[in-house]
């Protein structure tokens, strides 16, 4: 697991980072899987109905997102801490993703309306994910 998280972020970030960065980098994937598991977490309870309608099913559903600020919050800290370069590199990524995301979510409902199948509003997410993700890529090849 370490080594497919060193090559995903030699990729993303370039090899040359700092040890902090990588370990900021690290807390920030820690986070990001715990949010991912969250989210498929909640995803089956809900559907499941294991919980009772009402608070207790809005007060787990709520619980599931935390982690999602935590991702928000060590990402923030890994860009007030990295180097211009590294900065730059993610900020021009989340410009990709960013503009993609935008991009589909107001395209798509103009396609629904046009007679394509109605998406669920987390496929605009992943979008911007699989966007962001491309950006680093092509912005580390760029940069360094």
């Amino acid at each position: 697991m370490a080594s497919i998280l060193s090559k995903l972020e030699a990729a993303t970030c370039g090899s040359d980072l700092r040890p902090e960065d990588h370990a900021n980098a690290g807390r920030f994937s820690l986070w990001c899987l715990a949010s991912a598991l969250s989210y498929v977490l909640g995803i089956f309870v809900l559907e499941m109905d294991y919980l009772p309608p009402g608070a207790p099913r809005v007060i787990f559903a709520l619980l599931c997102i935390v982690p999602a600020f935590g991702a928000v919050r060590s990402y923030r800290y890994f860009l007030r801490q990295a180097d211009e370069m590294t900065r730059l590199i993610h900020l021009e990524s989340l410009a990709y993703g960013f503009g993609a995301g935008v991009i589909f979510s107001l395209g798509w409902r103009l396609l629904e309306r046009a007679g394509a199948p109605t998406l669920d509003i987390s496929d605009s997410v992943v979008v911007s994910m699989v966007a962001w993700s491309a950006g680093q890529i092509l912005s580390t090849r760029k940069y360094r």
